[in-house]
């Protein structure tokens, strides 16, 4: 099905640009196209990063063939990329580093994470503005954009205090994009750009308890017992919620009904199956 809006969304980027990229240039950067298709792009971008911690999922655990999963792979990537969320592409490599760390081992772990640290600091040994750096990162140029995560951090401070005006029950769920039509219109958003604020948002201190309870459970879990499907799961959702909401919309969607099945992923009966089909499998080639 993630395949399916993938490929439904690059149809309509070729066939109806219309719906399929304009409305999502960036203003004053015509030359900027991001994959929308289905949707804008970040979201486009989360269902890529969900598919490609799939591919890994099925490779890991039930040593699917690369054969088999090459083609499919690289196609995700691609998507991945040109639907041009950061936030998507992020999360989607730790939660694939999540999702190998019992088989790749944590070596591999440090490896793959390693470029993210050692990258910077060469450029700071070597002699490099930080600035400089920061304005090649961003997408208009502008240094304020990463500091701000793209306008995100002011928007998350007058949420802040919306949320202290309802702490207890919040505004009701999908309720927010009512709320956020007072932030102004500089930057209209029908979201807060962060789980947990949204959670808060929309259901107050009560719904943010319950979801972090959940998130909790699931974190004891990927230290203690460790499966690829729900810890890659968690991963990819509280990554890619610092800057985007991916659970709790209006009209539930692919990541909700995985939030769900990683809810449960961890039974009993499912941990021994899992332990038996790994020990049948043997090594991944």
């Amino acid at each position: 099905s993630l395949g399916a809006y993938l490929a439904g969304s690059w149809f309509m980027y070729f066939a109806v640009p219309s719906i399929g990229y304009d409305q999502y240039i960036l203003e004053g950067f015509e030359e900027h196209i991001r994959l929308g298709g289905l949707g804008h792009p970040n979201s486009t971008g989360r269902i890529a990063a969900l598919a490609l911690i799939l591919v890994f999922v099925f490779r890991t655990h039930y040593r699917v063939s690369w054969r088999v999963l090459g083609l499919p792979l690289a196609g995700i990537a691609f998507s991945l990329w040109w639907a041009g969320s950061r936030t998507a592409m992020v999360a989607g490599v730790l939660a694939v580093l999540v999702a190998t760390r019992r088989t790749s081992g944590p070596l591999a772990v440090l490896f793959g994470l390693a470029p993210a640290i050692i990258v910077p600091l060469a450029w700071l040994v070597l002699g490099g503005d930080v600035h400089a750096l920061m304005e090649d990162v961003s997408r208009t140029g502008e240094v304020s954009e990463i500091y701000e995560l793209n306008g995100r951090v002011p928007l998350w401070h007058w949420i802040t205090g919306r949320i202290a005006e309802a702490p207890i029950a919040g505004y009701g769920f999908a309720c927010p994009r009512f709320v956020l039509i007072d932030y102004g219109e500089e930057w209209a958003s029908a979201h807060s750009h962060n789980l947990f604020l949204q959670v808060a948002l929309s259901t107050g201190v009560l719904g943010l308890l319950f979801f972090s309870a959940t998130a909790l459970s699931l974190l004891g879990g990927l230290l203690n017992r460790v499966s690829e499907f729900p810890d890659a799961i968690l991963a990819l959702t509280l990554v890619s919620g610092i800057a985007d909401v991916s659970l709790f919309s209006p009209v539930p969607d692919s990541f909700t009904l995985c939030w769900i099945f990683a809810l449960f992923w961890r039974e009993p009966d499912v941990i021994e199956r899992d332990a038996r089909e790994s020990a049948a499998g043997g090594t991944i080639s």
